[in-house]
């Protein structure tokens, strides 16, 4: 039965609601059932009661004999004395660092330059395979002055030859590329021209010159003073 019971309770849910509104019928039942017991219990206990209280030898008088309350009771109780305000010390700020500032890191020592090697006038050479020859015909002002415009006369050994000034190193600095192209004249001479920077120093300007040949490439360095 119970196998049966349970069986249909797990597999039966139009079964498992049937059974759930009877047993709530049954508990609802007996839950006024016992309320209408509590009722009448508490009814005749009440009516008993008041009977005892009626014939007893108090005669149901509220009056218990007492004399009237004179005045409140006091009661002792501990006080808390007051608290003295705290003591705090004044504030010490730490000292000051006795360790010194950091110094910048110094920058390394630049690398000198090459100094190039000093030229009188005509100063240039050949290279690279070629029979031609670059120098310097003349430039002016003699010498160069910083912070004006100057210009060399670059001639070479043939008329019409492709020239590339490829780089200019003034004194105490490093390369400048400029790539400046030019062809020489009938006469086989290029002028080039050039503002020189105010804080150039004393000493030789290194103009990097490629001639393009017939017969070959020339590459050489022409030197101008500055002053």
């Amino acid at each position: 039965m119970v196998y049966n019971f349970q069986h249909r309770w797990e597999t039966d849910r139009q079964f498992r609601a049937a059974l759930s509104g009877v047993l709530a019928l049954v508990a609802l039942l007996a839950l006024c059932a016992c309320l209408g017991v509590a009722t009448t219990f508490a009814n005749v206990a009440l009516a008993n009661f008041g009977n005892a209280g009626q014939n007893g030898s108090n005669g149901g008088s509220l009056n218990t004999g007492t004399g009237p309350l004179t005045g409140s009771q006091a009661i002792p109780t501990n006080t808390v004395p007051l608290w003295s305000p705290p003591n705090i010390p004044p504030a010490s700020p730490n000292p000051n660092s006795q360790t010194p500032a950091p110094s910048p890191t110094p920058s390394p020592t630049p690398t000198d330059p090459p100094t190039a090697t000093p030229c009188a006038s005509n100063c240039g050479g050949g290279g690279g395979g070629s029979s031609g020859t670059v120098t310097a015909a003349a430039w002016s002002p003699s010498p160069w002055k910083p912070g004006s415009n100057g210009s060399v006369t670059i001639h070479t050994s043939s008329p019409n030859v492709q020239l590339l000034v490829f780089s200019i190193q003034y004194p105490g600095g490093s390369p400048i590329v400029v790539n400046v192209f030019g062809t020489t004249d009938g006469s086989g001479n290029y002028v080039y021209s050039v503002s020189v920077p105010a804080g150039v120093g004393n000493g030789q300007v290194d103009l990097f010159v490629k001639a393009n040949f017939s017969d070959g490439l020339v590459q050489t360095h022409i030197f101008v003073p500055v002053a």
